[in-house]
Parts: C-alpha cells; structure tokens; sequence
C-alpha cells in the first residue's frame, strides 16, 4: 500500500525514478498525455530518448 501512494504521488516526476513499476507507469502516463494532448512529434521522440527504458516503451 505504501509503494501505490508513493507511485500516486509522484507520477508526475521521472528524475525520481526507483524501480520498473515507476518506469512503467511514468511511460503510461506519458502515453496517455500525449495522446490525449497532441504533444509535438519533437516532444515525443525527447521523452523517448530521455526517459524510456522499457521494450514496450521504445
């Protein structure tokens, strides 16, 4: 229950990251927005080179 809040609260922060289930959800998240915002292909590809590590990520 403890590692659900902290995920909860600190979703909005990949600098934090500390394990795959934050990686994971700071991906979805990611994907989410950008779908739901039309962020810019450029942004998009930044936060691809910069923060994704998954297989499914990248």
């Amino acid at each position: 229950m403890n590692r659900v809040a902290y995920l909860v609260g600190h979703h909005h922060s990949p600098e934090q990251i500390n394990g795959i289930d934050y990686q994971i959800l700071i991906e979805a998240d990611y994907i989410v927005n950008a779908s739901e915002n039309g962020y810019s292909q450029q942004a998009i590809r930044s936060f691809m080179e910069h923060t994704m590590k998954t297989a499914a990520g990248i």
